[in-house]
């Protein structure tokens, strides 16, 4: 028994000095990993690991509460630092890459990774609007009036567009109206609701497939939307976490599309309750 214990330990130092270079490496690596593993789960009394309370009650509250200050000060302090962060930010984006997509912070570049339709300022004009940026919401406005989303795009990210396009142009409808501004108010307010029922007009196409799931992706061609998976597979953050923003263009526009094609992927999740192996949907 000892005799061929030595020829298999002989037979695989022989198969690991005849490997690359690269797989002694990955071997080594492998090796050290489950030693490590077997080191950390090693009781001396001969038993199980003993979780700790926190593995136990990973919700339990911790024993020190988090002390959250009243100062208004300090409150006041805090909130002008994050200003200023995002008007150092913003105001460079005005500077270098203003009505592209991204600035590039390093060379002072741009570039449209998303739709081209200045995702930076759709996306910030909510931020201006509650900082009290009033300057760089109106610069940002004059942009967004030209826009246009009938134009031809090689492809929409129909999730990444609805949170942030759609969600911007919806939230920053609703600050708005409640600016002290009558410029904001009277003027803005108006066309970020249309503006967002423009886009809303595209993206509701996503949904027109023959599960009533909305597709991955799309692209406008000579006018007309293209759908780019309509039999392909989809995902949960994809179908269902549109719902706010559809449901609230519904009720702006009185437009009945956007609440019933969303809220059907409600209904269909609804169906699958406990008929998936995982029990998950």
């Amino acid at each position: 028994m000892s005799r061929l214990s030595n020829m298999r330990a002989r037979d695989v130092l022989h198969a690991y000095r005849r490997m690359t270079l690269t797989r002694k490496m990955a071997t080594f690596l492998l090796c050290f990993i489950v030693f490590v593993l077997l080191l950390r789960a090693y009781d001396p009394s001969g038993g199980l690991p003993i979780p700790s309370s926190e593995h136990l009650h990973p919700h339990k509250k911790p024993s020190r509460p988090l002390k959250i200050t009243k100062d208004e000060r300090l409150w006041k302090e805090r909130s002008e630092i994050v200003k200023e962060a995002f008007h150092h930010a913003y105001t460079d984006y005005e500077k270098f890459a203003f009505g592209k997509d991204e600035l590039k912070p390093l060379s002072n570049g741009s570039q449209n990774n998303l739709n081209g339709w200045g995702l930076t300022i759709v996306d910030s004009l909510d931020t201006m609007l509650l900082m009290g940026l009033d300057k760089e919401f109106e610069r940002g406005m004059e942009f967004v009036k030209g826009l246009k989303f009938n134009g031809d795009t090689s492809r929409i990210p129909f999730f990444e567009t609805i949170i942030r396009y759609l969600g911007g142009f919806l939230s920053a409808y609703y600050l708005a109206l409640q600016s002290h501004v009558p410029l904001h108010r009277d003027t803005y307010a108006p066309i970020l609701l249309k503006k967002a029922n423009e886009l809303g007009e595209v993206l509701i196409t996503a949904f027109n497939t023959k599960s009533g799931l909305p597709v991955t992706g799309l692209r406008v061609q000579d006018g007309s939307v293209v759908l780019l998976n309509p039999h392909g597979e989809t995902y949960l953050a994809e179908m269902a976490s549109c719902q706010m923003e559809f449901k609230y263009l519904a009720h702006l526009t009185k437009e009945a599309v956007y609440f019933n094609k969303s809220d059907k992927v409600m209904d269909l999740m609804q169906e699958q309750q406990g008929q998936t192996p995982a029990r998950a949907m």
